[in-house]
């Protein structure tokens, strides 16, 4: 599916296609280094307390094709008002494909639905759908430190939610649990997880303005440090933060700092855990989290098939769908939406959608999207009364792209599902026009 080459260590991808960030508030588009081409970058918003009933709609053949007292075809109306609004000129020269469905009736509206085009971060859905099937309800990362022999032993889990406030914490516990010298070294165990920092389609001068280098020991979404030496090994640059804090409190090393792997023989003296994978897939899905995608698939291809690779995750979360009958035909290339590899049509988004509310994941999944006018990156969206608290969604905005897949309700209760996603160099300026088609969508029941 995805023609990758091996060179020196990095993944070379054939075919490209743009991505995006996370948890920085909603930006203009970056400017692109000269040189390069569709920046990857995804703007989201803060989440807010507002609270926001549950949605846990689920396709009921008990739903009547039409509502009662309705024109005996409603669709003709709908499909001439949605042809037209693919005329809008803000479409003019970019190539853009959207599939509509409702509940009871099916696809009602398509145009290029089979047309493969960057997603963006609508990536982080097929993220979310993988992580809520593939790994356990009370699953999470696990961060621990051990004492093994004289050495101290961090054993990193991939955990991306770590922080140097958590550091502190785990150096406390080492120093509760009696430890105030240690005349070994100290050791970070990074060997879950492959020593790739990109993923397959990313580029280098992405790091870390949009996201950091990948890592098993993960802290600060490892975006605090912009110098080579920590790009190319963050595991051992997180390790001097972690020997910071443990010398902050008292607890001195005398060895030195360096990788390896935690023998079978150890006692454990500090534990983090991360958030669980509920609470996690939250974030992913309302904040378009890129650190938290990467982790999640990384962990689903070692949990997997022992490869704990963005790729490998990607390709895992692809064969658990199609086993429920998604018939993908795209390619990923990691969990984020920042790889170029990522190619997919609306239709396909679509469907996974529909696919995703057959499963007992659903609810929390779809609780996991940003709604319209209240959280995440629909915050400062989609505000009108017939769209505030009605939409949920999941965005993507990068240079050369916008997506935006999603749900609403119509008056009778039925789930319309729809995927837009438009591709070219001026796709910024098509965001309203993605906007006012789900407005259309909204308005018309």
């Amino acid at each position: 599916m995805l023609l990758l080459v091996l060179l020196t260590g990095a993944w070379v991808v054939v075919g490209l296609s743009p991505g995006s960030s996370h948890s920085d508030p909603i930006t203009p588009d970056p400017i692109a280094p000269v040189g390069a081409s569709f920046i990857a970058f995804t703007p989201v918003g803060t989440t807010t307390s507002t609270t926001v009933a549950p949605y846990h709609a689920v396709p009921d053949p008990a739903v009547p094709a039409r509502v009662a007292g309705a024109p005996p075809d409603p669709y003709p109306v709908l499909v001439r008002t949605l042809e037209r609004a693919m005329l809008d000129p803000r479409l003019d020269g970019l190539e853009s494909g959207v599939s509509v469905w409702v509940e009871g009736d099916g696809v009602v509206f398509e145009h290029n639905p089979g047309l493969e085009l960057y997603p963006a971060s609508n990536q982080k859905l097929l993220t979310g759908a993988g992580a809520l099937g593939l790994l356990p309800a009370d699953f999470r990362f696990r961060t621990e430190i051990v004492q093994a022999g004289d050495d101290l032993v961090l054993v990193a889990g991939g955990d991306p939610t770590l922080t140097t406030a958590d550091l502190d914490e785990l150096a406390a516990q080492v120093k509760a649990a009696g430890i105030t010298a240690v005349p070994g070294r100290l050791i970070v165990d990074a060997t879950r997880y492959s020593a790739h920092r990109t993923a397959p389609g990313w580029q280098d001068w992405q790091m870390p303005t949009y996201v950091g280098p990948l890592s098993v020991f993960v802290v600060g979404d490892n975006r605090h440090r912009t110098d080579e030496e920590y790009l190319a090994d963050p595991d051992l640059g997180n390790a001097a933060l972690l020997r910071a804090a443990l010398s902050e409190i008292g607890v001195r090393i005398a060895g030195a700092t360096e990788l390896g792997e935690a023998p079978a023989d150890t006692v454990t003296v500090a534990v983090r855990e991360s958030p669980d994978r509920d609470a996690l897939v939250r974030r992913l899905l309302t904040s378009s989290d890129n650190e938290i995608a990467e982790a999640l698939v990384r962990e689903i291809g070692f949990r997997v098939n022992g490869i704990g690779t963005s790729l490998g995750g990607a390709l895992a979360i692809e064969r658990y769908l199609e086993g429920l009958g998604w018939a993908e035909t795209g390619q990923a290339g990691d969990g984020s939406g920042l790889s170029r590899a990522n190619l997919r049509g609306a239709a396909e988004w679509r469907e996974l959608m529909v696919l995703a509310m057959e499963q007992e994941w659903w609810p929390t999944f779809v609780d996991s999207l940003a709604v319209a006018g209240r959280t995440g990156t629909l915050r400062a969206r989609l505000g009108g009364a017939a769209t505030a608290g009605i939409v949920r969604a999941k965005t993507g905005s990068i240079i050369g792209g916008r997506s935006l897949t999603g749900i609403l309700t119509d008056a009778a209760g039925r789930t319309v599902v729809f995927s837009f996603v438009v591709n070219g160099s001026s796709a910024g300026a098509a965001l309203p026009v993605v906007d006012e088609f789900v407005e259309t969508l909204a308005r018309h029941w």
